[in-house]
């Protein structure tokens, strides 16, 4: 201090700082000396490292069905053992986990396929409800199903599927209708394509989407409706203003005479 007076604060003197430790000598460091495990953390406090939890041999399971559903939505083949156990940190081999590769054998979604040569490893696969890769085939398939089929059996099957059958939607080849009692959407095959001519004439800009009647046209379609102009496909709008209603709103599917029954 100024003058070289002694105000008392000798608790500043690194002798105040010196912990003694066990055995002799001593540390410099301001934080006293804690004795048993653990780490000690920003205020001094003990902090443990939590083991991570091991998971279960059932959500073992479940990261080698999501693996290998992956794979066959990208269109890749089956996968070894020595694969999965690359990509999931899930080893199928004698020892760790082996208890989970005796449930997957057992799994209906998945299937074991084992090669004639004993030196060959066993591969799986993901076995998807039906086996459809692209939207040719998926469109095929919906035609076959005359009595519809949910859209949660299709939603594994390949990677695109659920743009291409967006698409699908739009187009208007498939008809789409959530069920009320289950909310969940079935697909049904649109069947043989009836036009009907509209009155009156149309009129359409270069460039613009905007289609100019000569009529009102309310009585003769609805939102969502597809309608051909010189050959090319629109749709009426569905946009909705406020605080319109759910039945203002864009239907699923290009919509047909009368409401579609979802029983």
């Amino acid at each position: 201090m100024a003058g070289g007076r002694d105000y008392g604060f000798d608790f500043m003197k690194s002798s105040h700082h010196e912990q003694r430790l066990p055995g002799g000598g001593s540390s410099s460091s301001s934080t006293p000396w804690l004795g048993g495990s653990g780490a000690v953390g920003a205020a001094g406090a003990f902090a443990h490292t939590k083991e991570p939890e091991k998971k279960s041999d059932a959500e073992l399971q479940a990261d080698v069905v999501d693996f290998l559903k992956r794979r066959l939505q990208l269109g890749k083949g089956p996968a070894t053992i020595t694969e999965i156990s690359d990509g999931t940190d899930v080893d199928l081999r004698k020892g760790r986990d082996e208890h989970v590769l005796e449930m997957l054998v057992a799994n209906p979604k998945v299937e074991a396929l084992h090669d004639e040569d004993p030196l060959q490893e066993t591969a799986f696969t993901y076995m998807a409800k039906y086996a459809v890769t692209n939207k040719s085939e998926l469109l095929q398939l919906i035609n076959r199903c005359k009595g519809g089929i949910c859209w949660e059996e299709l939603k594994d099957t390949y990677s695109s599927v659920e743009g291409d059958m967006k698409a699908m939607q739009e187009a208007g080849k498939v008809i789409a209708v959530v069920n009320k009692e289950t909310h969940k959407m079935n697909l049904y095959p649109r069947g043989d394509v009836f036009l009907t001519e509209l009155p009156g004439s149309i009129r359409i800009k270069p460039g613009s989407e905007v289609a100019l009647t000569a009529e009102d046209m309310n009585q003769h379609i609805r939102r969502g409706e597809a309608v051909r102009i010189s050959g090319q496909w629109f749709r009426v709008s569905s946009e909705t203003v406020g605080n319109q209603t759910l039945r203002s709103a864009a239907p699923l599917t290009v919509t047909m005479n009368a409401d579609l029954s979802v029983r």
